[in-house]
């Protein structure tokens, strides 16, 4: 059960880790739409009852079950055409289409570099579904004062834990002026905010972070423990016990926020979204749980940076 741009529905998974979403489907029947509640959906299947010719099979799922069962012909419902490729000239494309087999399913998460060729920094990348991400927190200097003053308005970097050899591995962690770069929020997927990104990159929005976390499975499904990375470098708890862990090569670390405070037990995210008029939205792991979460603090915090590739 899991949610997309706040459309509820279900991911079905199949054994090779291959998943579709299936929405809520209302049935419609004499123009009024029958829902006995809103936690159920129904869709046709091309099976005809031969027993009851009136009647046809179809897949119906709510939170606690998923059955075939006989609906009324004379119902609406919702349908998921199925590709064939015997019927499309050959092999097994997608039609030809781009939302086709790209012949790469055995490396699910494809890994890549970027260098940012305003300081020269290499970054690994990773493609999760359609998002290609930063496989390691930003560690660009710019303009942004080195700092352990807090602020709303300049734009501050901090050392993670506090040390400067922490750089390399963790990136600096940022004031949310710093990562905005003078732009305004945004809740749009892109978010449309470059900020302190590379040129061809942007600072994702919650809503970008959500559409990792639901490729990935949505809550309880490990989605943390799916982008962490180093299980030496995490404390001990539920994040690294679980069997996905590291599984999709963001490499998430925990670098913490303010003034060592969750070194080695949080990884935070910033995002472009504000929360209220005095908070803004952000995505973190923790030792333990193996979720990807989400939560709120003021813009003068200390967090780290994740870029997403424009499309």
């Amino acid at each position: 059960w899991s949610s997309i741009n706040y459309v509820d529905g279900v991911y079905f998974i199949g054994p090779n880790g291959n998943k579709i979403f299936l929405p809520l489907a209302e049935v419609l029947y004499d123009d009024d739409v029958y829902t006995p509640n809103f936690d159920e959906a129904y869709y046709w299947t091309s099976t005809l009852n031969t027993e009851n010719p009136s009647s046809a099979a179809c897949m119906f799922y709510n939170r606690n079950t998923c059955v075939v069962e006989w609906y009324g012909r004379a119902y609406g419902m919702a349908i998921r055409p199925v590709y064939v490729p015997s019927q499309n000239g050959g092999g097994d494309t997608g039609g030809g289409g781009s939302g086709g087999n790209t012949g790469n399913d055995t490396v699910p998460y494809p890994q890549g570099t970027f260098t940012d060729v305003r300081d020269g920094n290499t970054y690994t990348t990773v493609t999760i579904g359609t998002q290609t991400w930063m496989a390691e927190n930003l560690r660009y200097e710019g303009n942004t004062t080195l700092s352990t003053n807090t602020s709303t308005s300049e734009k501050y970097r901090y050392y993670p834990n506090d040390s400067s050899a922490n750089v390399q591995q963790y990136g600096y962690l940022y004031n949310w002026p710093a990562i905005m770069d003078g732009a305004e929020a945004s809740n749009t997927s892109p978010s449309g905010v470059q900020g302190i990104c590379p040129d061809g990159w942007h600072v994702p929005s919650y809503g970008e972070w959500s559409r990792l976390n639901n490729t990935l499975g949505g809550m309880h499904y490990d989605v943390g423990s799916k982008l962490a990375g180093e299980a030496d470098l995490w404390d001990d708890g539920l994040l690294t016990s679980s069997g996905y862990f590291g599984e999709t090569g963001f490499n998430a670390l925990p670098a913490g926020t303010s003034y060592s405070t969750g070194f080695g037990n949080n990884a935070f995210f910033w995002c472009t979204t504000m929360y209220d008029n005095d908070n803004v939205y952000y995505s973190y792991l923790s030792s333990y749980s193996p979720d990807l979460r989400y939560e709120k603090l003021p813009p003068d915090s200390f967090l780290s940076l994740r870029c997403v590739r424009d499309n």
